[in-house]
Protein backbone atom coordinates (compact mmCIF):
# COMPACT_ATOMS: atom_id res chain seq x y z
CA UNK A 1 0.00 0.00 0.00
CA UNK A 2 1.54 3.37 -0.72
CA UNK A 3 2.16 5.75 2.03
CA UNK A 4 1.58 9.39 2.25
CA UNK A 5 2.82 11.31 5.36
CA UNK A 6 1.25 14.88 6.12
CA UNK A 7 3.72 17.04 7.76
CA UNK A 8 1.67 18.80 10.51
CA UNK A 9 1.75 20.17 13.59
CA UNK A 10 -1.93 21.26 14.25
CA UNK A 11 -5.22 19.21 13.58
CA UNK A 12 -7.01 21.66 11.21
CA UNK A 13 -10.20 20.67 9.71
CA UNK A 14 -8.53 21.13 6.11
CA UNK A 15 -5.78 18.45 6.96
CA UNK A 16 -8.67 16.52 7.90
CA UNK A 17 -10.17 16.79 5.03
CA UNK A 18 -6.96 15.99 3.55
CA UNK A 19 -6.95 12.74 5.17
CA UNK A 20 -9.97 11.54 4.24
CA UNK A 21 -9.85 11.92 0.48
CA UNK A 22 -6.09 10.28 0.24
CA UNK A 23 -7.81 7.33 2.45
CA UNK A 24 -10.25 7.45 0.15
CA UNK A 25 -7.99 6.86 -3.05
CA UNK A 26 -6.30 4.01 -0.83
CA UNK A 27 -3.28 5.76 0.23
CA UNK A 28 -1.88 4.57 3.85
CA UNK A 29 -1.99 8.30 5.86
CA UNK A 30 -0.03 9.41 8.89
CA UNK A 31 0.27 12.75 10.00
CA UNK A 32 4.10 13.84 10.68
CA UNK A 33 4.56 16.24 13.34
CA UNK A 34 8.07 17.66 12.88
CA UNK A 35 8.46 17.82 16.43
CA UNK A 36 7.71 14.16 17.17
CA UNK A 37 9.41 12.10 14.89
CA UNK A 38 12.94 11.17 15.13
CA UNK A 39 15.26 11.80 11.77
CA UNK A 40 18.49 10.32 11.00
CA UNK A 41 20.90 11.96 7.69
CA UNK A 42 20.01 9.61 4.33
CA UNK A 43 17.56 7.24 6.13
CA UNK A 44 14.54 7.03 4.09
CA UNK A 45 12.72 5.55 6.74
CA UNK A 46 11.40 7.94 9.90
CA UNK A 47 10.78 7.08 13.86
CA UNK A 48 7.00 7.53 14.34
CA UNK A 49 5.15 6.48 17.37
CA UNK A 50 8.42 3.71 18.17
CA UNK A 51 8.20 2.48 14.66
CA UNK A 52 10.44 3.24 11.85
CA UNK A 53 8.30 3.59 8.45
CA UNK A 54 9.16 4.82 5.39
CA UNK A 55 6.73 7.64 2.95
CA UNK A 56 6.24 7.54 -1.05
CA UNK A 57 4.79 10.73 -1.10
CA UNK A 58 5.35 13.76 1.13
CA UNK A 59 2.13 16.64 1.68
CA UNK A 60 3.24 19.37 3.58
CA UNK A 61 1.18 21.15 5.46
CA UNK A 62 3.67 23.55 8.03
CA UNK A 63 2.54 25.84 10.27
CA UNK A 64 4.72 29.21 11.09
CA UNK A 65 4.44 27.85 14.50
CA UNK A 66 6.97 25.20 13.83
CA UNK A 67 8.60 26.66 10.24
CA UNK A 68 12.29 25.64 11.15
CA UNK A 69 11.14 22.22 12.38
CA UNK A 70 8.82 21.65 9.28
CA UNK A 71 11.31 22.87 7.01
CA UNK A 72 13.92 20.57 8.16
CA UNK A 73 11.63 17.43 7.76
CA UNK A 74 10.87 18.46 4.17
CA UNK A 75 14.53 19.01 3.46
CA UNK A 76 15.14 15.40 4.37
CA UNK A 77 12.20 13.50 2.75
CA UNK A 78 13.62 15.68 -0.42
CA UNK A 79 17.00 14.78 -0.08
CA UNK A 80 16.41 10.82 0.56
CA UNK A 81 14.18 10.85 -2.98
CA UNK A 82 10.96 10.93 -1.62
CA UNK A 83 8.10 13.23 -3.60
CA UNK A 84 7.44 16.41 -1.52
CA UNK A 85 4.09 18.81 -1.92
CA UNK A 86 4.84 21.85 -1.15
CA UNK A 87 9.17 21.83 -1.34
CA UNK A 88 10.96 22.98 1.33
CA UNK A 89 12.21 26.08 0.25
CA UNK A 90 8.94 27.05 -1.31
CA UNK A 91 7.49 26.86 1.77
CA UNK A 92 9.92 28.71 4.13
CA UNK A 93 10.18 31.93 1.11
CA UNK A 94 6.22 32.30 1.34
CA UNK A 95 6.17 31.76 5.63
CA UNK A 96 8.07 34.92 4.98
CA UNK A 97 6.48 38.12 3.89
CA UNK A 98 9.07 40.49 2.96
CA UNK A 99 11.28 37.67 1.51
CA UNK A 100 8.20 36.32 -0.89
CA UNK A 101 7.78 40.59 -1.93
CA UNK A 102 11.30 40.33 -3.38
CA UNK A 103 10.92 37.69 -5.54
CA UNK A 104 7.15 38.51 -7.37
CA UNK A 105 8.38 41.87 -7.68
CA UNK A 106 12.15 40.87 -9.36
CA UNK A 107 9.26 38.81 -11.24
CA UNK A 108 7.28 41.87 -12.71
CA UNK A 109 4.62 41.10 -10.30
CA UNK A 110 3.26 44.28 -8.89
CA UNK A 111 2.98 43.91 -5.15
CA UNK A 112 2.46 46.98 -2.60
CA UNK A 113 5.38 49.69 -2.21
CA UNK A 114 7.16 47.62 0.95
CA UNK A 115 9.74 48.60 3.18
CA UNK A 116 11.61 46.43 5.67
CA UNK A 117 12.43 47.30 9.10
CA UNK A 118 13.24 46.91 12.72
CA UNK A 119 13.40 50.46 14.60
CA UNK A 120 11.10 53.23 14.36
CA UNK A 121 13.92 55.68 13.45
CA UNK A 122 14.64 54.92 9.53
CA UNK A 123 11.12 55.03 8.99
CA UNK A 124 11.26 58.91 8.96
CA UNK A 125 12.98 59.08 5.73
CA UNK A 126 9.68 57.12 4.38
CA UNK A 127 7.47 58.99 2.51
CA UNK A 128 4.22 57.28 3.23
CA UNK A 129 1.33 59.31 4.56
CA UNK A 130 -0.10 56.31 5.78
CA UNK A 131 0.95 52.88 6.26
CA UNK A 132 0.22 48.87 7.06
CA UNK A 133 2.48 47.15 9.37
CA UNK A 134 2.70 43.06 9.04
CA UNK A 135 4.70 40.84 10.82
CA UNK A 136 7.24 39.65 8.45
CA UNK A 137 6.18 36.13 9.60
CA UNK A 138 2.20 35.72 10.50
CA UNK A 139 -0.60 35.13 9.23
CA UNK A 140 -4.44 35.38 9.56
CA UNK A 141 -4.72 39.17 10.28
CA UNK A 142 -2.90 38.81 13.41
CA UNK A 143 -0.69 41.67 14.44
CA UNK A 144 -1.48 43.60 11.32
CA UNK A 145 -2.07 47.46 12.16
CA UNK A 146 -2.74 50.30 10.15
CA UNK A 147 -1.55 54.15 10.63
CA UNK A 148 1.69 56.82 10.39
CA UNK A 149 4.80 55.47 9.43
CA UNK A 150 6.51 56.97 12.82
CA UNK A 151 3.28 55.95 15.19
CA UNK A 152 3.10 52.29 15.20
CA UNK A 153 5.60 50.11 17.27
CA UNK A 154 7.39 47.10 15.10
CA UNK A 155 7.38 43.57 15.47
CA UNK A 156 10.64 42.83 17.12
CA UNK A 157 11.21 40.37 14.44
CA UNK A 158 10.67 42.67 11.54
CA UNK A 159 8.13 44.51 9.92
CA UNK A 160 7.05 45.03 6.20
CA UNK A 161 5.77 48.36 6.42
CA UNK A 162 3.52 49.15 2.99
CA UNK A 163 1.81 51.72 1.36
CA UNK A 164 -1.76 51.42 2.43
CA UNK A 165 -4.15 50.61 -0.84
CA UNK A 166 -7.59 51.64 -0.70
CA UNK A 167 -9.12 48.35 -2.11
CA UNK A 168 -12.48 49.13 -0.06
CA UNK A 169 -12.35 46.18 1.99
CA UNK A 170 -12.39 43.42 -0.25
CA UNK A 171 -9.69 41.12 -1.95
CA UNK A 172 -9.48 37.89 -3.44
CA UNK A 173 -8.39 34.74 -2.20
CA UNK A 174 -7.10 32.18 -5.13
CA UNK A 175 -6.63 28.54 -4.15
CA UNK A 176 -4.20 26.83 -6.57
CA UNK A 177 -3.58 22.82 -7.02
CA UNK A 178 -1.19 21.41 -9.51
CA UNK A 179 -1.30 24.71 -11.87
CA UNK A 180 -5.09 25.02 -11.89
CA UNK A 181 -7.18 27.60 -9.98
CA UNK A 182 -9.52 25.24 -8.39
CA UNK A 183 -11.60 28.22 -6.89
CA UNK A 184 -12.12 31.26 -5.54
CA UNK A 185 -13.61 33.88 -2.93
CA UNK A 186 -13.82 37.68 -2.31
CA UNK A 187 -13.32 38.46 0.81
CA UNK A 188 -15.44 41.36 2.43
CA UNK A 189 -14.23 42.94 5.05
CA UNK A 190 -16.77 43.03 8.15
CA UNK A 191 -18.07 46.30 9.68
CA UNK A 192 -15.54 48.72 11.27
CA UNK A 193 -12.83 46.60 9.82
CA UNK A 194 -10.26 47.13 6.77
CA UNK A 195 -8.74 43.74 6.83
CA UNK A 196 -10.35 40.81 5.10
CA UNK A 197 -8.98 37.97 6.75
CA UNK A 198 -12.06 35.46 7.00
CA UNK A 199 -10.49 34.88 11.06
CA UNK A 200 -11.44 38.23 11.81
CA UNK A 201 -15.00 37.71 10.54
CA UNK A 202 -14.70 38.61 6.96
CA UNK A 203 -17.47 37.23 4.80
CA UNK A 204 -16.55 34.89 1.72
CA UNK A 205 -18.27 35.03 -1.73
CA UNK A 206 -17.89 32.85 -4.55
CA UNK A 207 -15.61 35.01 -7.30
CA UNK A 208 -15.60 35.15 -10.54
CA UNK A 209 -11.85 34.16 -12.34
CA UNK A 210 -10.99 36.07 -15.59
CA UNK A 211 -8.08 35.17 -17.80
CA UNK A 212 -6.16 38.21 -16.25
CA UNK A 213 -6.56 36.78 -12.78
CA UNK A 214 -5.89 33.07 -13.49
CA UNK A 215 -2.36 34.05 -15.01
CA UNK A 216 -1.63 36.32 -11.98
CA UNK A 217 -1.97 33.69 -10.03
CA UNK A 218 -0.25 30.51 -11.75
CA UNK A 219 2.32 32.97 -12.71
CA UNK A 220 2.94 33.64 -8.77
CA UNK A 221 3.07 30.13 -8.15
CA UNK A 222 5.46 29.12 -10.57
CA UNK A 223 7.75 32.32 -9.34
CA UNK A 224 7.78 31.05 -6.08
CA UNK A 225 7.69 27.36 -6.28
CA UNK A 226 4.31 26.28 -5.07
CA UNK A 227 2.01 23.63 -6.19
CA UNK A 228 -0.69 24.01 -3.59
CA UNK A 229 -0.99 27.96 -2.39
CA UNK A 230 -3.16 30.46 -1.69
CA UNK A 231 -2.83 34.03 -3.86
CA UNK A 232 -4.44 37.06 -2.27
CA UNK A 233 -5.16 39.98 -4.74
CA UNK A 234 -6.29 43.51 -4.56
CA UNK A 235 -7.09 45.71 -7.11
CA UNK A 236 -6.94 49.91 -6.96
CA UNK A 237 -8.05 51.47 -10.42
CA UNK A 238 -7.82 48.90 -12.43
CA UNK A 239 -4.17 47.54 -10.94
CA UNK A 240 -4.12 44.32 -9.61
CA UNK A 241 -1.51 44.16 -6.80
CA UNK A 242 -0.53 40.64 -4.86
CA UNK A 243 -0.76 40.38 -0.93
CA UNK A 244 0.28 37.48 -0.43
CA UNK A 245 1.05 33.68 -1.14
CA UNK A 246 0.08 31.53 1.20
CA UNK A 247 2.21 27.61 1.07
CA UNK A 248 -0.15 26.26 3.46
CA UNK A 249 -3.91 28.05 2.59
CA UNK A 250 -6.90 26.69 4.85
CA UNK A 251 -10.10 27.24 2.86
CA UNK A 252 -13.06 25.93 4.76
CA UNK A 253 -14.64 29.75 3.74
CA UNK A 254 -14.25 28.76 0.26
CA UNK A 255 -15.73 25.44 0.57
CA UNK A 256 -18.68 27.21 2.28
CA UNK A 257 -19.08 30.13 0.02
CA UNK A 258 -18.41 27.89 -3.68
CA UNK A 259 -19.67 24.75 -2.62
CA UNK A 260 -16.47 22.85 -4.09
CA UNK A 261 -13.67 20.52 -1.33
CA UNK A 262 -10.42 21.28 -2.87
CA UNK A 263 -9.07 18.40 -0.61
CA UNK A 264 -10.16 16.13 -3.59
CA UNK A 265 -7.73 18.46 -6.02
CA UNK A 266 -4.78 18.02 -3.53
CA UNK A 267 -5.69 14.15 -2.55
CA UNK A 268 -5.78 13.90 -6.66
CA UNK A 269 -2.02 15.64 -7.18
CA UNK A 270 0.10 13.81 -4.13
CA UNK A 271 -1.83 10.55 -6.13
CA UNK A 272 -0.07 11.98 -9.06
CA UNK A 273 3.51 12.59 -7.81
CA UNK A 274 3.19 9.80 -6.01
CA UNK A 275 2.99 7.46 -9.03
CA UNK A 276 5.76 9.80 -10.90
Amino acid sequence: MVRAGIVCHKIYYENELIERALKERGLEVKRLDPRKVLVEVGRKEVLLDGSWMGFDVVLSRVERGVLLEGYRLLKHFEAVGIPVINKADAVLLCQDKFLTYVALRREGVKVPRTFLAYEKEPLNFVDLEEAVFKPVVGGKGMGVRKGRVNEVDLDAMGSCVQEFLPIGGRDSRCLVVGGEVVGAIERIARPGEWRTNIALGAVACPYRVDRELEELCLKCCEVVGLDVAGVDVGEVDGERYVFEVNPTPLFKGLMQACRINPAEKIADLVVKRCRG
